[in-house]
């Protein structure tokens, strides 16, 4: 009962469970959509758009992550007062020098993102009709426009507002479900994907500028005294996190696309739809650290380390025991699932769904373990991180070509949990050790 109560005076982490509780919702209800409106060739054109999708986000690498943790390590030294931000002078200036430079970097990130996600797309829908190119260029174009709200999302995390960021995230998405489940309803099929985001869109931009209007004045107004270099300090840690999170693309949206060309729309509809489910419990999962991550960025700026390990591994054990009770409670309702006839051909075998979880749990010791470590902006990771990419990507186009979905998944559970993760403990704790000394 003390567990429920404190959780329900805990705004921010009770607006981010509202928020992936939606998401959560969500990923069921677009799944029945799928399923009853949509054929299953064009079950395979979705998810293989939602994956290549992905490619906006791999076009900022990690970008709006060192944003978020950066402005809280500045944000450790100010606060809102009346809706601008106040405190030391010298915090002040640099947190809005480094939203002023976040921005101007996003005004190349996004034309690069569209530019990346309609060349890949051409390779992968050579074959398709006029109308599927069509639709995917209409996506491309949202999906990437789509990046701005994510940056100005990043910064206002990074300003502790995390309450309101989940709020304007939960109606959005509340939006964008409805008209997904309705466009599909009437018959726009694949186009209902770019419709529903334009939504979102719009909503979210709206939900942002609402938040602190006079902020957005204040940041076009101030003048900067103490000017800080935020380019050479951002890039130094930036071709590192580029690295992570580009090799990270290859661990979760390649397999889909390669499927799809090479086994065929029905398989990579069953590969996407599982893969969705897999990472909406991870998501959900990391809830219980994510609405704390502001304040644990805050907490290694002050180098309070007892404060920060007893908050960190605190919710590390909510978010392990989350994803674990989540993997059973799914593995129930697919075993239920392949009773039916219907849903034998959209869904993977109680087996196969067990092994993509069963990977998916590595992975999510390995996002906590980098959760930890990057909070004290130093990273680590680069290096193992293009081990794991190499290796993914032959092991997945080596049994994607030549083999199925169950080998696949017999491989990458013996290299996520005997190599990887061992390997990225091991770097974690020097990387930490590193720290410590030098500090």
């Amino acid at each position: 009962m003390k567990f429920f109560k404190k959780i329900l005076r805990d705004r921010a982490t009770l607006s981010a469970f509202l928020d992936k509780g939606l998401v959560s919702f969500k990923g069921p209800v677009v799944i029945w959509a799928v399923l009853y409106f949509l054929d299953v060739d064009q079950q395979g054109l979705w998810y293989t758009f939602i994956s290549l999708s992905a490619l906006a986000g791999l076009a900022e690498l990690g970008f709006t992550t060192i944003i978020s943790q950066f402005v809280s390590h500045e944000y450790a030294n100010l606060h809102f007062q009346r809706g601008l931000l106040t405190g030391n002078r010298r915090s002040l200036d640099k947190a809005i020098g480094l939203v002023r430079y976040a921005i101007k970097v996003y005004c190349c990130i996004v034309p690069i993102a569209i530019l990346i996600m309609l060349m890949v797309g051409a390779y992968f829908y050579s074959n398709e009709t006029y109308e599927i190119l069509t639709i995917w260029s209409i996506y491309c174009v949202v999906s990437g426009l789509n990046l701005i709200s994510s940056l100005f999302h990043s910064i206002y995390r990074g300003f502790d507002k995390v309450y309101q960021v989940h709020m304007i995230k939960f109606f959005s998405n509340l939006v964008s479900i409805f008209i997904l489940v309705l466009s599909l309803y009437l018959g726009f099929g694949i186009a209902s994907l770019p419709l529903s985001m334009m939504f979102l869109l719009i909503v979210s931009i709206f939900g942002v500028f609402n938040i602190d209007r006079k902020f957005w004045f204040q940041l076009l107004k101030h003048k900067i005294r103490y000017n800080h270099s935020w380019f050479k300090e951002v890039v130094s840690i930036q071709s590192k996190y580029a690295v992570s999170f580009f090799c990270g693309y290859f661990m979760f949206n390649l397999f889909v696309p390669l499927s799809f060309k090479h086994q065929g729309s029905m398989v990579s509809g069953q590969l996407g739809l599982t893969l969705t489910i897999a990472k909406t419990i991870s998501t959900i999962s990391y809830t219980w650290i994510d609405s704390k991550l502001p304040t644990l960025n805050m907490m290694a700026s002050k180098r309070d380390r007892v404060a920060f390990k007893t908050l960190f591994y605190s919710k590390a054990k909510y978010s392990l025991s989350t994803f674990v009770v989540g993997a059973f409670f799914l593995l129930g309702i697919v075993f239920l699932a392949n009773q039916y006839e219907y849903y034998q051909d959209r869904v993977l075998s109680v087996e196969e769904m067990a092994l993509v979880l069963g990977s998916e749990l590595a992975t999510v010791f390995m996002s906590i373990c980098a959760i930890y470590v990057r909070a004290h902006k130093i990273e680590p990771f680069y290096v193992v991180s293009m081990i794991s990419a190499l290796f993914v990507s032959i092991i997945a186009t080596y049994f994607i070509t030549t083999s199925n979905i169950f080998n696949l998944y017999i491989a990458m559970n013996a290299f996520n949990w005997l190599v990887m993760l061992p390997m990225f403990f091991f770097v974690a704790n020097a990387g930490m050790k590193k720290l410590y000394q030098s500090s």
